[in-house]
């Protein structure tokens, strides 16, 4: 009975009879699925990684929440070693919550989490600042970013370095090369104190083998950082998740593979808190990019959790897409999601029921709920409310901003101008000094957004 009334309601759900192997589907656990793609990707050449406060609370959406919560008291019973043992095999997420415990496991966790291999911060070449007041524009925490040990250096070519620290009066000398390679290492130093292990790559660029001054670059290098360099297996457009290789720079002489079909967990470092009429824009204006990539993201999550539950271990599931208005069968791994993308990548409308929450301010995935086993559905729905949420947070601030700018030529306008020029004039954070501070990035996007906030309202 219980099977029959879930047929009914996806069948209400998706507009067509559901075929009678759903009651004889396999029981599969959210860990059996393996699931590999970020809450937040991207499917262009935008820089995408997951922000730090999602990655961190990923772990807590696995528990169910109408689960009774058991006390755990014998762990500080067992003995040192084996407690010792058992932090070490921890995740980077349970690693972070541990040091909230208490001071003593904090001084066993803290090292393993800035050092966990799979962990690596995204960076790009304009985080590294030419001078101690730049570099707030990301609005990463310094001091997060000071106890970084891996770093994940993103470069549009294979020369953004060198033209981003080359200055005029080194261009007329021979040994610009190395004199800019060593500035960029003092600045990465001075962003990445602490960085032991650094990898580049890029979205264009291959394996830069004959590239003289990279290769210059890699050979000033510090000689504590280890070098390497991962390149994508897949076409840049191709759908999450992604495959890597990963080569090493050795002995200052050639890159040699080290890691096969590898992959990693990529994070954006946390942001610092500013306050002010500066502060309320930032929030609003980072959290508008990260519900982009998470759109994109829980998509292709729910994408990826209905194909491996159908061709996932020894299962081999044919299935016809769930999309109403589509009769494609899928017979092996793979087939599912790249459908899917490549109907996205050709603007088709291809998961109507998405599209129709989300006009109401909700999101679902390519697939509708009800398809995948109970603990599964619940993890993606967590994921899923989480980001309606956010989007609700995110048009109270706009609100909140767009009755702050106020009308044009009006006395609340001026004073609010007056105010937010203040703040980057003098706040510690972007001090511009004797700059003006409607030359900096964030004077321009709140022009520009709040521009096209009163375009969309028709004035």
């Amino acid at each position: 009975m219980t099977q029959l009334r879930r047929s009914e309601r996806l069948k209400a759900r998706i507009g067509r009879p559901i075929a009678p192997e759903a009651a004889s589907m396999p029981v599969v656990t959210l860990d059996q699925l393996s699931l590999e793609t970020p809450t937040h990707f991207e499917t262009g050449c935008q820089p995408w990684a997951t922000p730090f406060h999602s990655f961190i609370h990923q772990a807590a959406l696995l528990r169910d929440p109408d689960a009774p919560q058991k006390p755990f008291h014998l762990y500080s019973r067992l003995p040192l070693e084996i407690q010792w043992m058992i932090v070490e095999a921890c995740d980077a997420t349970t690693l972070f919550n541990l040091m909230q415990v208490s001071s003593s496991i904090r001084i066993r966790a803290k090292p393993l989490f800035w050092s966990h291999s799979s962990v690596w911060y995204y960076a790009d070449i304009n985080d590294l600042p030419l001078h101690k007041r730049q570099g707030a524009d990301k609005g990463f925490d310094y001091d997060f970013l000071r106890q970084v040990e891996q770093v994940e250096l993103v470069l549009d070519d294979l020369e953004c370095w060198y033209d981003y620290f080359l200055t005029p009066e080194m261009a007329q000398d021979s040994r610009n090369v190395v004199d800019t390679a060593e500035i960029f290492w003092r600045a990465f130093h001075f962003t990445f104190p602490c960085v032991q292990r650094i990898m580049f790559s890029s979205p264009w660029e291959a394996l830069p083998s004959g590239d003289i001054n990279f290769s210059t670059l890699l050979r000033v290098a510090p000689k504590h950082i280890s070098i390497t360099w991962c390149m994508d297996l897949q076409p840049r457009l191709s759908p999450a998740p992604r495959r890597l290789d990963r080569y090493e720079w050795r002995a200052n002489v050639a890159w040699v593979l080290t890691d096969h079909c590898w992959n990693r967990h990529r994070v954006f470092a946390p942001k610092h808190k500013v306050r002010g009429p500066v502060g309320k824009f930032q929030r609003w204006d980072w959290l508008e990019k990260e519900l982009k990539t998470s759109t994109t993201g829980l998509r292709y999550l729910r994408a990826e959790a209905y194909e491996n539950y159908r061709f996932g271990g020894q299962r081999n599931l044919p299935f016809t897409c769930p999309s109403p208005n589509c009769q494609e069968t899928f017979e092996r791994a793979g087939e599912y999601g790249a459908h899917y993308h490549d109907q996205l990548a050709n603007g088709k409308v291809h998961d109507e029921w998405w599209n129709v929450a989300y006009g109401e301010g909700q999101i679902k995935g390519l697939s509708p709920s009800g398809l995948l086993p109970e603990e599964v559905e619940k993890y993606l729905e967590r994921l899923e409310q989480r980001h309606n949420e956010e989007r609700n947070r995110l048009a109270e601030l706009f609100a909140e901003l767009t009755l702050d700018w106020g009308e044009k030529g009006s006395a609340t306008r001026a004073a609010y101008e007056q105010e937010f020029c203040a703040q980057l004039k003098y706040d510690r954070i972007y001090r511009c000094g004797d700059d003006d501070p409607k030359e900096l990035q964030q004077w321009r996007r709140l022009k520009h957004r709040m521009h096209l906030a009163i375009i969309e309202r028709g004035e």
